[in-house]
């Protein structure tokens, strides 16, 4: 009799003991990974990222963000850049280009033409999104409040990433 009950209570361990109990809380970096994808696929990022790689023989060689114009010229702002395997996320405009980086774009999309004429080739941007989130840099989402003093006024008027060390790679309004 015991050993057929001690059976039978293992049996229903094995079987129904899982279907018990709660389902699993997810992990904090579970949660952050799900926040991270949702924020890719809301601001469509992935449409959104252009990487391009300075070429050597590149005007834009030596010279700061703020000198390149790449906001004026291509309608690009420069979200990171990518040097010899590592990554600056949101450099700063005194952020001197150099000869093959890799500059992450944030633009509509930019004519092949117009990235040549700047010594700037087309890059792979496949894992560009995962990198987006790490333990230095993440992708975070803003709310401007209804009654904000920045209602009305550019990212620029309000010196956003100077002010809050953040770049805007999407708004969606």
């Amino acid at each position: 009799v015991g050993g057929s009950a001690a059976v039978a209570g293992l049996l229903y361990l094995i079987i129904w003991s899982r279907r018990a109990l709660p389902a699993r809380a997810p992990t904090v970096l579970e949660q952050q990974a799900e926040e991270h994808a949702h924020l890719v696929d809301t601001y469509r990022l992935e449409e959104r990222l252009v990487a391009a790689q300075l070429q050597p023989s590149s005007p834009l060689v030596s010279l700061t963000l703020a000198q390149s114009g790449l906001r004026q010229r291509l309608g690009a702002s420069v979200v990171g850049i990518q040097r010899k395997n590592k990554t600056l996320f949101s450099p700063p405009a005194d952020e001197h280009l150099r000869p093959d980086d890799t500059l992450l774009l944030e633009a509509r999309p930019v004519p092949p033409a117009a990235l040549a004429e700047l010594g700037l080739v087309l890059a792979p941007v496949e894992d560009w999104s995962e990198r987006l989130t790490s333990s230095a840099y993440e992708l975070v989402e803003v709310l401007v409040g209804p009654r904000s003093r920045y209602i009305g006024r550019t990212l620029k008027d309000i010196r956003f990433q100077s002010l809050y060390g953040m770049t805007v790679v999407a708004l969606l309004q």
